[in-house]
């Protein structure tokens, strides 16, 4: 008896194992339908150097601590794609989002559907009409050369479910048309200038005395005299006088006494640094104030403009000529100047908290919709100011890149370029990365493992 109750143990064990094995076996059938994309192999890729979650720039052929922070390093792996049979077969890629959307519309991986992992879908073959099994768009076949065309050109796309936009607190503005200007301030001196003076009453002697022998037989005297005018104009210019003012002083004929004694005009002399030269120009009109005269403005124009750069201070050297009625403005008093600046026309112009500049490169992030973001570099003008809206805002103008009425984020923009790195889209602050690999480790301690390449 306790041999056949041990017989029909083993049996109905027997019996049980081959059910399950047949459940198995029917999900796996049911899965591998025809008509379905299924990878041939999944390989783990190698390790490739390991990094610190919190500080990607840390990168140790060994496994150890960080040294910015103490985290534990965590391996980057070399990412391997699946490998799918058909697909070998025929080199053709599927899906049903690339050409519209440039990404996968059904994760946040920001990769090709055709390449995403997802898990959301699967991609059809065998030249069948199959519709998305998530969304029901029809399905779209490409080369891998066409697949590589497109995937240069969305290396700088994002995509974000709302809830994540809703986290991140992402605002957006409108490229609109501006006119930009620029207010330069700077400090500036009454001139006192015996050294200019002489050299106006050099010229004029000089000019004086060609004039007198231009008619003389001698050509020697003639070409001396001719020299010495020409030297004399030269000596002008380097000290800062334009031509339209040396046409005034050979009209005039006489030197200006203001750069020594206070007159109904006075000169200026104020230094203006390198980068705001773009916005400098003869005849634009200024603002004086001087501590001497609290609450008093004194207005004039910028006449010349030096030729030669200041190389200790990296600052160019402009005349302004002041109105002084009064005579309350005195040689050798400090003065402060505001020069109003702007562009001739409206121009095209984006925010500067919209703009990521890497040092070479000025990226913004412009809102396609329906959560995809694209990174796009443009190329920018001088910094300015413009109202918008009542208020003024620091502004760049946009000289490519852009075009009026797209939309730029303005706030959230480094969270999504942070986003670039972890989903594969193309960091701008750490060099561009374009193929990162996130996987989640098993531990809940450790963070999940980020591939970057800078």
């Amino acid at each position: 008896m306790g041999r056949v109750k041990r017989n029909k143990i083993i049996i109905r064990v027997l019996i049980l194992g081959i059910l399950a094995v047949g459940i198995i076996s029917g999900r796996n059938f049911i899965k591998q339908r025809p008509g379905q994309l299924q990878p041939a192999a999944q390989t783990q890729g190698s390790v490739k150097y390991w990094t610190c979650a919190m500080h990607p720039s840390v990168k140790s052929a060994q496994p150890g601590k960080c040294p910015l922070c103490g985290m534990d390093l965590i391996p980057v792996e070399t990412q391997v794609a699946p490998v799918y049979e058909e697909e070998a077969k025929e080199g053709a890629f599927y899906g049903c989002g690339i050409k519209e959307f440039g990404h996968c519309p059904h994760c946040d991986e920001g990769k090709p559907d055709a390449q995403c992992i997802c898990g959301e879908h699967k991609f059809m073959i065998k030249g069948e009409e199959i519709n998305c099994p998530v969304c029901g768009r029809k399905l779209e076949k490409l080369s891998k050369e066409d697949l590589s065309s497109i995937s240069k050109n969305i290396a700088g796309t994002l995509a974000l479910s709302k809830r994540q936009m809703e986290l991140s607190g992402i605002a957006n503005a409108k490229v609109i048309k501006a006119n930009v200007f620029k207010e330069i301030r700077t400090v500036g001196k009454i001139a006192y200038d015996p050294d200019l003076t002489i050299a106006q009453e050099e010229y004029l002697i000089a000019l004086e005395t060609f004039n007198k022998v231009s008619n003389s037989p001698d050509s020697d005297v003639v070409r001396r005299a001719g020299d010495l005018v020409e030297k004399s104009k030269f000596r002008l210019k380097v000290l800062g006088m334009s031509d339209a003012q040396l046409e005034e002083l050979e009209e005039a004929k006489e030197s200006q006494r203001s750069l020594i004694l206070p007159e109904d005009k006075v000169w200026v002399y104020a230094d203006i640094y390198e980068y705001e030269l773009s916005w400098i120009k003869e005849g634009l009109t200024v603002r004086v104030t001087t501590q001497a005269y609290a609450g008093e403005e004194f207005k004039g124009v910028i006449r010349a403009i030096n030729p030669i750069l200041d190389p200790a201070t990296r600052s160019l050297r402009v005349r302004l000529e002041i109105d002084n009625l009064m005579k309350k403005l005195k040689p050798e008093m400090f003065v402060d100047v505001f020069i109003q600046a702007e562009l001739s026309d409206d121009v095209l112009s984006v925010g500067r908290e919209a703009i990521l500049d890497t040092g070479a490169r000025k990226i913004v992030w412009v809102d396609s919709g329906q959560g995809s973001f694209e990174a796009r570099e443009i190329t920018v003008g001088p910094e300015g100011l413009a109202l918008i809206d009542g208020q003024r805002i620091k502004v760049f103008p946009v000289l490519s890149g852009l075009t009026e009425g797209e939309y730029v984020v303005t706030k959230g923009n480094f969270l999504l370029d942070s986003q670039s790195q972890l989903t594969g889209g193309m960091s701008v602050l750490w060099g561009g990365a374009t193929e990162i690999k996130e996987e989640e480790t098993k531990t809940e301690s450790a963070p999940p493992a980020t591939q970057h390449k800078h």
